[in-house]
């Protein structure tokens, strides 16, 4: 885009020809700086996965308190940089009484925004490690309750 705005001015007075261009380019490198910053590092999500999360265990996105959309974000950012795919997952909509059904007695892993506890969308279950990924979330590991 910067370089297209460059070739536009051509026409332009000669002081404008260099000033405006060079505005462009300093634009852009402050754009740069003040932008990547606030991407998410997913590799360190990935590398918890690998590090922590048991080749059996499924991994639970879900989006929390943040959009629906999250779900997603934490399911591709993990998948692609974990090492450990594919395995088993499930990524929820909402909280599901049902799905705490089928995998009773169960440990899994909950990937949520940084703010959700794990009671709050499996009820029942009990968090036994509590790992923060800054700027991205966090990776619960939950013990399922057993159903009667």
């Amino acid at each position: 885009m910067f370089v297209l705005f460059t070739a536009m001015l051509e026409d332009l007075l000669a002081t404008l020809r260099h000033g405006l261009p060079a505005a462009a380019v300093i634009g852009s490198l402050i754009f740069v700086r003040f932008y990547l910053p606030q991407e998410s590092d997913w590799g360190a999500m990935g590398e918890i996965i690998d590090r922590e999360a048991k080749p059996e265990q499924v991994l639970l996105f879900y989006h929390g308190s943040l959009p629906d959309f999250f779900t997603e974000f934490y399911y591709i950012g993990i998948a692609r940089y974990s090492h450990n795919f594919p395995r088993a997952i499930v990524k929820l909509a909402h909280p599901s009484p049902s799905l705490m059904k089928q995998l009773s007695n169960q440990t899994a892993w909950l990937i949520t925004a940084p703010n959700s506890t794990a009671q709050e969308i499996l009820p029942g279950a009990t968090e036994l490690r509590r790992i923060d990924a800054p700027n991205q979330g966090v990776c619960i590991e939950v013990q399922l309750p057993t159903t009667p």
